[in-house]
């Protein structure tokens, strides 16, 4: 994504980029970082499905429209995931 947005991208697209670092680095110059992904992306959903779950009983409370209900706590789950999830994804995007 980087390259494609610097002065003389390295990489003609998606195929030759994973080709060329494939051949400098070997498979695993592809995916750096595994243990960061694992760690950034289970603590997100954990976070979203708790919030979710939590949030989704409390607004059955005082309201019966389930679609508003699943609305507002698919809203907060996100907000709560991505805001407790932010210093995780750092590191691993610095990784």
């Amino acid at each position: 994504m980087h390259d494609k947005l610097s002065a003389n991208p390295k990489y003609k697209g998606v195929f030759h980029g994973i080709y060329t670092i494939s051949k400098a680095q070997g498979i695993t110059g592809i995916y750096k970082a595994p243990l960061a992904t694992f760690l950034k992306q289970s603590s997100n959903q954990g976070v979203r499905f708790v919030v979710f779950g939590d949030t989704q009983k409390f607004l059955q409370k005082f309201s019966d429209r389930k679609i508003i209900v699943d609305f507002f706590a698919g809203v907060f789950a996100g907000f709560c995931s991505t805001l407790s999830n932010n210093p995780v994804d750092v590191v691993k995007t610095k990784m």
